[in-house]
């Protein structure tokens, strides 16, 4: 879910560099991040804090280097500690007080800092009311304009943007309405009378308007496509497994309706107005769904081509693509595409076992298992590929590498009962040597999942074949006391009584936590069916 480099370095530069440059020390952090201004109200109730001691002297050294423009030295006057929330704890301001007088220690929080000593000074702010409004909302049309633009703009990264584009504007907006107008050192206009450094920062200023306004327009038909997608709810991969749903006029107007704004929405080169395509799978596969419930193919093919191929693929991309050249009945294009995206990404499991699945319909099993074993190694989690390996290894009598991989996978999945009996059974197929450690893991296998008879007769022809009678015979019975119980409860589900036998049962054969659960749902049902024979012996309405 990380962005990539060229994403990544941008909100480097946006984030920690322009916005220091044009809001100040630390204006990411006052200004624009979202978790601050979360964390903001819940400091006021933090008991630690900066406070000071009767050795302060008001000489205001502590608020001169605070890089998070408190008024310190006005706060420990009037509280005793500083309340502000924009506060961040960095012991600047203790460091270089000269009389040691400021301290981090705790005590009353801020939201029972009570009333100031003195009255509170007047201040002069840059801004207006009416100016923080207006410049409140266009920070926040901004922020939605860039969201998500291209497909890659984050959230930071927009934040960022949008605080910055909007403090350029503002300085646009007093140069023409202050006669003297300065940005750090440089003045941009003096008596009236624009300056050439003022010159550029409005062509800047016009620069960035257009860009702005070309994102929104492209978010806005972004929005509108995806308005117009919703009202097709038809699952593509379904629709490509088997027949396309017959479309009706109105899902036919909205799909025609996303496409051109999908279109309008991608770049200049596809016939749109952005500088550049989105590169993320999950916009290939928006504008791919739409153009295959069109039935244009083509341009289907050549979208997902275009995504497949470059380094952010992803499975479910090479899967449409797989679908949309089968549709075309281009079987041999499929198994080409298969075994090249297969050699480049191995991590690509389901394709893997498509090809391990071609295979085995040719008798390559060799190759099959081949091609499962990379697959695997590739991505030793996905355990569609890793059941599959070693069903076929067990098939070709490699016995000794898929009690390896069994074992290994039961190591970290111990609580996976089929796992337990797969292991069973390729023990019991090593030889009479393995009985006990055959037997053993199918008994694992059960403790899991005890409430399957047929599990426990498998159990038992496991323990005849390897010479335990008697385990076998006892083995059986509790299968046929097992079934009966289940039996009796499936015919009244709200039976008391069977499923107190059950919990019986269970506590009886080891299984407590299986038992005391039955327990309770028994008592439930009894409950219940007093509480109903109440209301009715009440001619009261059953709840």
């Amino acid at each position: 879910t990380f962005p990539g480099v060229i994403i990544g370095v941008l909100t480097l530069v946006i984030c920690g560099f322009a916005a220091v440059y044009f809001l100040g020390a630390k204006g990411f952090c006052t200004y624009g991040c979202p978790y601050g201004g979360a964390f903001a109200p819940i400091d006021r109730l933090a008991t630690g804090r900066i406070r000071v001691t009767d050795a302060c002297e008001h000489c205001g050294h502590c608020t001169a280097v605070c890089t998070s423009n408190v008024r310190i030295h006005e706060e420990v006057r009037e509280f005793g500690m500083v309340v502000d929330p924009g506060c961040m704890k960095c012991l600047d301001c203790v460091s270089v007080c000269p009389n040691d007088a400021l301290y981090f220690g705790f005590g009353r929080p801020s939201l029972a800092k009570g009333k100031p000593k003195n009255k509170k000074p007047k201040r002069n702010y840059d801004l207006t009311v009416a100016e923080e409004t207006c410049f409140a909302i266009v920070l926040l049309i901004l922020f939605c304009a860039f969201r998500g633009s291209y497909g890659t703009i984050s959230m930071l990264l927009a934040i960022g943007i949008a605080a910055v584009v909007t403090f350029v504007f503002w300085k646009t907006w007093r140069l023409f309405r202050d006669q003297s107008v300065n940005f750090l050192h440089s003045r941009l206009r003096f008596k009236g009378k624009l300056q050439p450094t003022g010159v550029i920062f409005v062509v800047l200023s016009i620069v960035l308007l257009l860009l702005t306004i070309q994102m929104a327009v492209i978010r806005a038909f972004d929005w509108r496509a995806a308005y117009h997608e919703s009202f097709i709810t038809s699952p593509i991969e379904l629709a490509l497994q088997s027949n396309l749903p017959t479309m009706t006029h109105d899902e036919l107007e909205h799909l025609r309706a996303a496409d051109h704004y999908l279109r309008l929405s991608s770049s200049m080169a596809d016939g749109g107005i952005g500088l550049i395509n989105s590169r993320l799978p999950a916009v290939a596969m928006r504008r791919a769904r739409v153009a295959i419930f069109l039935e244009q193919w083509d341009q289907a093919e050549e979208i997902l081509r275009d995504m497949v191929y470059s380094r952010r693929s992803t499975e479910p991309v090479a899967k449409l693509y797989g679908w949309v050249l089968a549709k075309q009945d281009r079987s041999e294009d499929v198994w080409a595409f298969n075994t090249e995206i297969f050699e480049r990404r191995p991590d690509f499991t389901e394709i893997a076992s498509v090809l391990a699945q071609n295979h085995l319909v040719q008798d390559e099993t060799e190759l099959a298992i081949k091609t499962l074993r990379r697959a695997v190694d590739a991505a030793p989690d996905k355990m569609l590929v890793a059941g599959q390996l070693i069903q076929l290894l067990i098939y070709n009598d490699e016995l000794d590498e898929a009690s390896e991989r069994l074992t290994r996978i039961l190591e970290e999945v111990p609580n996976n009962p089929a796992l337990w009996e797969q292991l069973a059974v390729v023990r019991a197929r090593q030889g009479p040597e393995q009985g006990s450690a055959a037997i053993e893991a199918m008994r694992r296998g059960i403790d899991l999942q005890p409430v399957l008879p047929e599990a426990y007769r498998r159990l038992a022809q496991m323990e005849r074949y390897f010479g335990q009678m008697e385990a076998s015979e006892e083995t059986l019975r509790k299968a046929g006391e097992l079934e009966q119980l289940l039996k009796a409860l499936s015919n009244d589900n709200q039976n008391w009584r069977s499923r107190w036998q059950l919990a019986v049962w269970n506590a009886r054969q080891g299984y407590y936590a299986r038992a005391l659960n039955d327990a309770q749902k028994a008592l439930i049902d009894l409950l219940t069916r007093m509480t109903d024979s109440e209301a009715l012996s009440n001619n009261l309405p059953v709840q």
